[in-house]
């Protein structure tokens, strides 16, 4: 049995030309190499390795797409019940509009009369300031 470990060397004496010779080393290498080394050029081999990465990718992208619209689906779902539940109380949207609306209408109200009182107050300090005006102007007559 012939030891692996140690490289193959190229018998010459067995084939009578170098032509032999290089076939009988090139059914020694292995498939790969000898593929890309016998039947493909260079320029071939950068072809198929552009094309495969292209494709990779292309489908790298659409896995990732496809997982993204499964999260949304996935989190679109308890929205749904949550509003079925909802409707399922009979609890209508129209009657939570209206709360809210009759809410506002009460904070503009109570804006509006303290916009009153702030008036009335404003007025009533002026009427006292006019008021002293007249109470001390009585005790000074006025030159003529």
């Amino acid at each position: 049995m012939e030891n692996e470990h140690e490289p193959k060397v190229l018998d010459s004496s067995r084939f009578v030309n170098a032509k032999e010779a290089a076939e009988h080393e090139s059914m020694n290498m292995s498939p790969a190499t000898w593929f890309v080394d016998e039947r493909m050029s260079t320029e071939v081999v950068c072809a198929v390795v552009v094309v495969v990465v292209v494709l990779s990718s292309m489908f790298i992208k659409i896995v990732f797409v496809r997982s993204r619209l499964w999260w949304n689906l996935f989190h679109r779902i308890p929205a749904k019940r949550i509003r079925n539940k909802l409707l399922r109380k009979k609890i209508p949207l129209k009657k939570k509009n209206e709360e809210e609306r009759k809410k506002m209408e009460m904070k503009m109200k109570v804006k509006e009369m303290s916009k009153k009182n702030n008036k009335k107050k404003m007025m009533m300090k002026k009427t006292k300031k006019k008021k002293k005006m007249k109470k001390y102007s009585s005790k000074w007559p006025e030159k003529v």
